[in-house]
């Protein structure tokens, strides 16, 4: 006996050409440029050992993925839009929310201080 499977329940997933992936760096590049932070860029990429257009891609390896959170956590204080660093990624703004927050947590910005809230004072009482 056959069973169907119905349109609505099969997700299929967006095929991204190499031509995407180079267009989508040359985005983010010149958003990068515009801002004046292609210093910042170039630092995150050669702390991770990436290239531009691997960080672009769909690929999750930790280091492509550290380096795209930290990419979006440097963008985020001057766009100050998710939708709009997502669009930039070809992502959604949840993943984008995401990521700004773990790169903050983990302290994945090359060069940055820690950040503060990990910082925790003990208060001794006196007897």
């Amino acid at each position: 006996m056959k069973q169907s499977v119905s349109q609505s329940t099969v997700t299929t997933r967006s095929i991204v050409t190499t031509a995407d992936i180079v267009t989508r760096a040359a985005a983010v590049r010149r958003a990068f440029a515009t801002m004046d932070l292609v210093g910042p860029l170039e630092a995150v990429l050669r702390h991770y050992v990436v290239e531009l257009a691997a960080v672009c891609g769909p690929r999750r390896f930790k280091s492509l993925a550290s380096a795209r959170h930290a990419l979006w956590a440097l963008l985020y204080p001057r766009y100050g839009s998710y939708p709009e660093i997502a669009a930039l990624f070809g992502v959604d703004h949840t993943t984008v929310m995401n990521g700004v927050r773990v790169a903050r947590e983990r302290n994945l910005i090359p060069g940055s201080a820690a950040p503060v809230e990990r910082v925790v004072v003990f208060e001794l009482e006196e007897t």
